[in-house]
């Protein structure tokens, strides 16, 4: 059962109790990223979700995490485009310290400069492994490219000069702006008690309530389409990313592109990676993502092969996209796509973490939470039809971006 309430701050908090479960994952999500970044902040969303574990007024960063860590829990973030997140797994008997604990880091952190040139240099070091991982990096690649000159393009790291500018002044200017009440959803799964988790919340979470900033970075995504990018990077292996701009989170066609992206490149046994690699040994790696934004998604494919076999690849690929566009998948397969799209549902649901994901996107992005058995039935409405028109509005392969790495 989901329960949802507001703290006298103004802190959204939903829960999800489930008896079954010794444990609960405890996430405060805050609705600012990488491409809420003005001019002269990227990379910032990220540098201060590193500086949140640095020490806070009353704890050094090796207490905060001992704190936790002594009780078998575990703390770790994320930042993403649109959102960062904290989050601790942890034992139920230790859900109220763990509250504590990330009202501590989220509102009371120091930002020493001390700490802040340490954690440029480790930033940095971040940055630097991305690019040594073409697979990664090629994504990140792919994205500016898709959309050139707006931040939902921009790299969620930040460049080495964006993080060598960053200063203390500037950090926690944007810490307080948008570290604030009417941005924070505090999301909790497992064996809990929906007013106790309130009532820590409203307890702990008591820094200065001010307004949720107005103006952001953020404008309007504006794709681009129909251009192939080459960059020269030394690496064995050619890296393919290619895709292209699709609906938002809370379109219907979302569910459309889900089970095109099953069929497609989610698993071994999806169609791409039976005719590209079993059949054809053109690849070693092939698989597709979908990824959905408020105002705008995206859906890529990843393909990893030998240089001297990435033309061949990627008309191969044209060729099933084409046949895609064409004539849709069958009936028998659409069956076997959404019994794969429930089971995976199914599984997810297994996890605490997932669940807490699950939960908090749905709050941010839809400001509901939807049950499982209403995402069933979406599923089970899917029809031929409907993959067919998405097929069409999306995979013309001469209008997509294709970013190679080598």
């Amino acid at each position: 059962m989901y329960k949802k309430s507001k703290t006298s701050q103004g802190i959204t908090v939903i829960s999800n109790a489930l008896s079954f479960y010794q444990s609960v994952t405890l996430g405060v999500w805050v609705k600012t990223g990488s491409r809420f970044e003005r001019t002269g902040q990227m990379g910032m969303a990220h540098f201060i979700e590193h500086m949140l574990f640095k020490g806070t007024q009353k704890r050094t960063g090796q207490e905060i995490v001992l704190t936790l860590e002594q009780h078998g829990a575990n703390l770790n973030a994320f930042t993403s485009r649109e959102q960062t997140c904290f989050y601790i797994q942890t034992p139920a008997s230790f859900l109220e310290p763990a509250v504590e604990v990330l009202a501590d880091m989220l509102t009371a952190s120091r930002f020493s400069v001390t700490d802040i040139e340490t954690e440029r240099q480790v930033i940095l070091e971040e940055i630097a492994a991305v690019e040594d991982t073409p697979d990664e990096y090629v994504v990140d690649l792919f994205q500016e490219h898709l959309f050139p000159g707006n931040t939902l393009g921009h790299p969620i790291l930040g460049t080495r000069e964006s993080v060598a500018a960053h200063s203390r002044a500037g950090l926690t200017a944007f810490w307080r702006e948008n570290y604030v009440a009417e941005n924070m959803v505090v999301v909790a799964a497992g064996q809990l008690d929906h007013q106790a988790l309130h009532d820590w919340v409203e307890r702990y979470f008591t820094g200065e309530n001010r307004p949720v900033p107005v103006e952001t970075g953020m404008s309007a995504a504006v794709a681009d389409q129909g251009r192939l990018f080459e960059h020269q990077s030394g690496f064995t292996q050619t890296h393919i990313c290619c895709g292209a701009a699709v609906c938002a989170a809370a379109d219907e066609q979302r569910f459309a592109l889900e089970a095109l992206h099953v069929y497609l490149g989610a698993g071994m046994s999806s169609r791409l990676f039976q005719l590209m690699r079993e059949e054809n040994a053109m690849v070693y790696s092939v698989y597709s993502f979908p990824e959905f934004f408020s105002d705008t998604g995206i859906f890529c494919i990843y393909l990893g092969t030998d240089g001297s076999k990435s033309v061949r690849a990627l008309d191969l690929l044209k060729s099933e996209l084409e046949c895609l566009v064409r004539d849709g998948i069958d009936r028998d397969t659409l069956e076997r796509v959404k019994q794969q799209m429930r089971g995976r549902l199914m599984l997810s649901l297994e996890s605490t973490y997932n669940r807490m994901i699950r939960l908090a996107k749905n709050e941010i992005l839809f400001g509901r939470a939807y049950e499982p058995e209403t995402i069933y039935r979406r599923i089970d409405k899917l029809r031929t039809a409907d993959i067919i028109k998405t097929a069409h509005d999306y995979f013309n392969f001469e209008d997509w971006i294709i970013t190679k790495l080598q």
